[in-house]
């Protein structure tokens, strides 16, 4: 008990030693400052973005309601103009909001299959005619472009009058005028259940749809089609529904497990993604979870920027603590050689190798108490800015074939130990070179410069295909970057990463305690 006591009495001196000097004080400034900078960045980001202007020609009906539509003066437009024209006035009668309802991408999307109806005969006789006549690799002449063109049209719009006469669109247009979604959903699976029939076709991709669009028709859910999730939360949050982008995550999985299992061209790492992505959103679906902190956590990748994206984005102030940490290791023992106090310190009774644990202690968690201010700082930081309602969201992510369900808290506190690694390592460096080092400063400049080269070199050596740069400390700091195979470096795995984090923090712990206990005064 009384060596503990003098061991922590040892601790001690070093914390005050810690906050005498001026320049911690400006670092733990800095920290706290970064703690609410960053979430109020996220706070601005997400103001600005809400006041952007998502203009949509078929927003707003009444914008149409006293225009004077194109009159059709030629004998014969193209399909495109003519489906332009048919969609103004469809969204101007059926009073139709935006773009994304189901009713908009039904017609549009019906609209667009002139072609299918479309005899392109006389247009390819015609081009047909002008190359025989003009010589093999001769262009056409305006006036032959001219009659080519007008052939296409006439196709065209023939097509598209075919089109709108068919029994297919005439459906589609009834159940658009009675705003029967289900019934359109119905429709839809009926024309699946059709395409059977076509031999390049999986069927385990129709099965796929068939149940995605039952699970819409079940649960009377709009179809957002070709719009991705951002979008649709920003622009039309009165149509979002995050049920609706799972069923598509699940539909768009198991078309790619299908294919893979069928030999298609997909690889194994896309039909694991797809296995993941499966399992997780069959999860949320059957457990009908309404939030899920991965999808924010990333300012990056989030689909809505809130009190999660801002509090996930101030992990990567970790690295703010990192260099007040390198600094602190940096002077821990090269500033008492530099100031002359060495000896004073080494007259007490205890052993160097106390003094060095004593000091290595200091500083680690010093480092780590810092973190925590973070943490805290950044925590109040997100909830000024966006308020605690979802405070007690949880993660839900895909570990081993299993969900995994993380209090959203205890989640970015993981990232936030995975980033203090480097904050470690980079302080266990620069304390090994702090006892080989008389100046202070000179200490102070190699570590710094350890930390900022590191991510270069090792950048550079995974450009230039050389294999033994994973081996490196530099390139074994980032766990989650490793994990999600994004190095550079092949066969690089979270073991052999760990392992050789162990074995130079080994190293420069050797090196560290040599050069003290050896070192003469």
């Amino acid at each position: 008990m009384v060596r503990l006591r003098k061991f922590l009495n040892l601790i001690k001196n070093e914390y005050i030693k810690i906050f005498r000097r001026t320049s911690t004080t400006v670092m733990i400034a800095l920290i706290i400052v970064a703690g609410f900078a960053l979430p109020g960045l996220v706070k601005l980001i997400n103001t600005i973005d809400s006041n952007a202007d998502y203009y949509d020609t078929t927003v707003l009906y009444e914008e149409y309601a006293n225009e004077t539509l194109p009159e059709r003066t030629e004998e014969y437009y193209a399909g495109d103009v003519l489906k332009e024209w048919d969609m103004h006035q469809y969204v101007i009668d059926y009073k139709i909001p935006a773009s994304i309802d189901w009713r908009y991408q039904a017609l549009d999307t019906y609209l667009s299959y002139y072609d299918d109806y479309a005899d392109f005969s006389e247009c390819d006789a015609l081009a047909e005619k002008y190359k025989q006549e003009n010589g093999e690799g001769k262009q056409f002449t305006d006036e032959q472009s001219a009659a080519v063109s007008q052939a296409r049209k006439k196709a065209e719009h023939l097509g598209y009058e075919a089109l709108k006469e068919s029994e297919e669109f005439k459906n589609i247009l009834s159940i658009v005028e009675s705003n029967d979604i289900v019934a359109y959903y119905n429709f839809k699976i009926d024309m699946l259940e059709e395409a059977r029939s076509y031999p390049s076709i999986l069927p385990a991709h129709i099965d796929a749809e068939i149940e995605f669009y039952e699970y819409l028709r079940d649960n009377k859910i709009n179809e957002c089609q070709d719009y991705d999730q951002f979008f649709v939360l920003e622009a039309y949050p009165e149509y979002y529904n995050a049920n609706y982008f799972s069923a598509l995550s699940i539909m768009e999985a198991k078309k790619v497990i299908a294919s893979y299992e069928a030999g298609k061209s997909v690889s194994a790492s896309e039909y694991e993604t797809a296995m993941a992505t499966l399992t997780l959103n069959e999860y949320i679906t059957e457990n009908n979870i309404e939030y899920n902190v991965s999808n924010t956590v990333d300012p990056m990748t989030a689909i809505d920027l809130d009190f999660w994206s801002a509090f996930g984005m101030s992990s990567s102030a970790v690295s703010f603590v990192g260099i007040l940490v390198i600094v602190i290791a940096a002077l821990s023992v090269a500033n008492e050689f530099s100031n002359g106090t060495i000896k004073f310190l080494l007259i007490n009774p205890v052993k160097r190798w106390k003094i060095l644990v004593a000091k290595y202690a200091s500083v680690i968690t010093f480092g780590y108490i810092m973190v925590i201010v973070l943490y805290i700082v950044s925590l109040i930081a997100s909830a000024i800015f966006f308020g605690g309602s979802l405070i007690g969201e949880s993660c839900y992510t895909v570990v081993d074939g299993k969900v995994q369900e993380t209090l959203g808290l205890v989640y970015v506190a993981k990232n936030y130990l995975l980033s203090s690694i480097e904050v470690v390592v980079m302080s266990t460096l620069a304390f090994a070179i702090s006892t080989l080092m008389k100046s202070a400063s000179f200490s102070i400049g190699i570590s710094m410069f350890g930390l900022l080269s590191g991510s270069i070199i090792t950048t550079v050596l995974a450009g230039m295909n050389i294999d033994w740069g994973r081996y490196l400390i530099f390139a074994n700091m980032d766990l989650t970057a490793i994990k999600n195979c994004s190095t550079g470096f092949a066969f690089h795995t979270t073991n052999t990463a760990i392992a050789v984090i162990i074995i130079h923090m080994i190293i420069f712990w050797l090196i560290a305690w040599d050069a003290f206990t050896k070192k003469e005064i």
